[in-house]
């Protein structure tokens, strides 16, 4: 669908489906948490502080993590961020659609 607006342009039409499956995500999950919160008895202001408590804590979680697959198995090299031994088959999919 993104190909459509601009044919040919790879990485506008990669990040453009990127931003959307991100932003429906995202609002998927937080009404998820907010329903449960809700059965539980949680007021949603303490929610929103939570969520953003556990997101700004993921950020150094994440890099700390990344940083210890990338040393652990070599990934990082010069050439770019290529690891043959761990594919991701789904990339496939995301690059044709947007060529």
């Amino acid at each position: 669908a993104f190909a459509v607006l601009a044919p040919g342009h790879l990485v506008t039409n990669l990040v453009a489906g990127a931003i959307a499956e991100a932003g429906a995500m995202q609002a998927g999950d937080l009404m998820q948490d907010l329903k449960a919160g809700h059965l539980l008895g949680a007021s949603p202001r303490a929610q929103f502080y939570a969520q953003l408590i556990g997101s700004s804590a993921s950020v150094l979680v994440t890099v700390a993590a990344f940083n210890m697959y990338t040393s652990a198995y070599g990934c990082a090299g010069e050439a770019g961020w290529e690891c043959e031994q761990f594919q991701a088959p789904v990339a496939h999919v995301w690059k044709d659609m947007a060529v």
